[in-house]
């Protein structure tokens, strides 16, 4: 199955980013850096409460994409390292960052840290349907 990192980015996708949110302060630290620019414009945020953060984070996207689904293709771990290729898709079709545009998304997505405590993401491949 892997190491705790693998682990942590496994429940991070299968469980939280389906909305979990019950969850999330088993596998993110209170203390943590983001690196993600993604919900936030043209800079990521830096340092923030972990737990609250990924709360929002996840209830935004959610909310913009009320089918997103998230699938993992492929984790690798060396170290204290981890890195996680997604597959995510999902319908514009509630309200956050953009107005509904009942279009679909399709997006490869990679993600990678050693830490519960730090978050590093881009995306790429990005189609709408």
């Amino acid at each position: 199955m892997g190491g705790v990192g693998g682990v942590l980015a496994r429940r991070w996708v299968e469980e939280i980013m389906a909305g979990r949110l019950d969850v999330v302060e088993d596998v993110v630290a209170q203390d943590f850096v983001e690196h993600a620019v993604a919900t936030f414009g043209t800079s990521a945020p830096g340092r923030v409460d972990g737990v609250a953060h990924t709360k929002q984070v996840v209830a935004t996207l959610r909310g913009q994409f009320p089918d997103l689904r998230m699938v993992i293709e492929t984790i690798i771990e060396e170290d204290d390292m981890v890195a996680v290729r997604v597959m995510a898709s999902g319908t514009n079709s509630g309200l956050g960052m953009m107005p509904p545009t009942g279009r679909g998304v399709h997006a490869a997505q990679g993600t990678g840290s050693g830490s519960r405590a730090v978050a590093w993401q881009s995306t790429g491949q990005c189609e709408t349907t």
